[in-house]
């Protein structure tokens, strides 16, 4: 099998486990599912991953590498504090957006408390560039230059993460509460950008940089 194969042969292993697992779960996913949704046999499906355990880190793994990545450019970069922090919540939105089925998964699995997801999740965590570590540098950093008000970083990047978490797990109600948001969800969505690098920039900036 060359290369080129072997990489579409993942991707469409990817793809379809990633489906039974934002329907089923890890508990109740099957590998024979998962095999006959990607067109392959249940031996080369334990091939590529001996079970279904490497293959939920997997899924898990890949969806947020490129998101790291892409957050961790701008993190290393030169660009004034305040724009790397816009920038973090423009991605973030995106990136649920983008990701709204594996959204299901995570909620799933947060509700039931699955450990086996939580390590999963950690073990992508570091090897996604430290991301958490880097992004509180990026904050220190604006304390130090006297922009940011002193606080606890974290509670920041919590803050963050929340707001776009949730809004995303209950917009099924929002979008009942308030009706324009379907409307025109891309406009809608960067107008969420925005207010919410506003409440958090001006919640965290010092009040002579309001």
């Amino acid at each position: 099998m060359s290369p080129i194969e072997t990489e579409d042969t993942r991707a469409k292993i990817l793809n379809a486990a990633r489906q039974v697992f934002v329907e089923k779960g890890l508990d109740g996913a099957r590998m024979q599912e998962i095999a006959d949704r990607a067109g392959v046999n249940k031996a080369l499906l334990h091939y590529y991953y001996r079970n279904k355990e490497n293959l939920y880190q997997e899924i898990i793994r890949s969806t947020f590498s490129q998101f790291f990545q892409t957050v961790t450019n701008i993190i290393n970069s030169t660009h004034p504090v305040e724009e790397q922090i816009r920038f973090f919540i423009e991605q973030h939105i995106n990136f649920i957006h983008q990701n709204r089925d594996f959204l299901k998964l995570l909620g799933y699995e947060l509700l039931r408390g699955n450990e086996t997801f939580f390590e999963n999740f950690e073990q992508a965590i570091k090897k996604g560039f430290q991301f958490p570590e880097r992004f509180i540098q990026v904050i220190l950093k604006g304390m130090e230059e006297g922009t940011i008000r002193e606080h606890n970083p974290m509670q920041t990047i919590i803050s963050v993460i929340s707001m776009n978490v949730f809004f995303f797990l209950a917009f099924p109600l929002f979008s009942k509460i308030f009706p324009g948001i379907t409307e025109n969800e891309t406009t809608f969505l960067e107008e969420r950008k925005k207010a919410v690098g506003d409440l958090l920039l001006y919640g965290i900036l010092k009040p002579s940089q309001k």
